[in-house]
């Protein structure tokens, strides 16, 4: 495939430092270049947002490798049922082992009580990119996307876990 990779937003404000720690901007509740979440992760840049949590690319820094993080959306923060939802759905990702499921190491609550996940940084694309560069797939590998997203699925539900929104932005293409 010839689609070119999303990259991350460069464009972000850089901004003061304090006592070595990035501010923390509680009025928008929204994670910025440099925070760093729980004392492990910096933020790297922000990849995309959803319906209710936003995805930022960051920094392991006991590890030093690349992860994702997914947190909740600051105007969620109202919403128990969402806030629990996003608890819950990294426990049941921690506990899906498929390499065609993002493998889910850590989760918490950030400074504002926003509940977050930490996920391995994946390359590549969302299907709905790809469909949107490059129109529809030839028929083998639209088959061979669908029978692993549906191998993927089956091991959520073999432990009882359902997938509430799969779509095409929600299934991704690893390079």
């Amino acid at each position: 495939m010839s689609c070119a990779m999303r990259s991350l937003d460069s464009s972000m404000p850089r901004h003061s430092y304090r006592n070595g720690l990035p501010d923390f901007d509680l009025e928008s509740c929204d994670l910025r270049e440099g925070d760093v979440v729980d004392g492990k992760y910096r933020v790297a840049g922000r990849m995309g947002s959803g319906e209710m949590g936003t995805v930022y690319a960051a920094w392991d820094l006991q590890l030093g490798t690349e992860v994702a993080i997914k947190a909740l959306r600051p105007e969620m923060l109202e919403n128990e049922d969402a806030v629990e939802r996003l608890r819950s759905e990294a426990t049941a990702a921690s506990r899906i082992a498929s390499e065609h499921v993002v493998r889910v190491v850590d989760a918490g609550s950030l400074a504002t009580g926003a509940p977050y996940m930490v996920m391995d940084l994946l390359q590549g694309q969302d299907c709905a990119q790809i469909l949107d560069e490059c129109g529809p797939l030839p028929i083998d590998q639209a088959v061979a996307l669908v029978a692993q997203a549906c191998a993927g699925v089956a091991c959520a539900h073999a432990l009882g876990i359902v997938h509430r929104d799969l779509k095409p932005s929600n299934l991704f293409c690893v390079r």
